[in-house]
């Protein structure tokens, strides 16, 4: 397959910006990031629908996993509007904090490779089930070098 050639405009490199830049990646990795970025659809993570509301991002991630929480009826009434309206998408730092692990622990459990026990990767998973954490099919096309 012939390496692509282009030049991106400052918006389309912003798009990667963060993931990976141009310099780690082939051009034909760095377009198939840029139009993967471009058609996936948005979603917010607990950091930001805690800076929309006011709270911190813990608490985000506690209310959103059903973790009781101390906060009003109307903040939380409030996160749980917000989600739904920003499109929320639990992420793995999201599950680490509602199971009290690291975010390599949940990785390791819900890839099911490596070392860790059936208990805590039981418990890992259904705690994601219940958050409704999903792959993210953009990074599995990055790690995978596929679209």
């Amino acid at each position: 397959m012939p390496s692509l050639t282009f030049k991106l405009t400052v918006a389309q490199h912003d798009l990667v910006k963060g993931r990976a830049t141009s310099a780690q990646m082939t051009p034909d990795e760095y377009a198939r990031a840029v139009l993967l970025e471009s058609i996936a659809p948005r979603t917010a993570t607990a950091d930001e629908i805690a800076r929309t509301i006011g709270v911190t991002p813990e608490t985000v991630r506690c209310v959103l996993a059903g973790i009781p929480v101390r906060a009003s009826k109307e903040s939380l009434r409030g996160i749980k509007a917000m989600a739904a309206e920003m499109g929320y998408r639990p992420t793995v730092k999201d599950i680490a904090a509602a199971a009290g692990m690291s975010p390599m622990a949940v990785s390791t459990a819900l890839s099911g490779v490596g070392r860790i026990s059936e208990a805590s990767r039981i418990r890992i998973k259904a705690i994601a089930k219940e958050m409704g954490w999903r792959p993210s099919l953009l990074a599995t096309s990055l790690r995978r070098k596929r679209s």
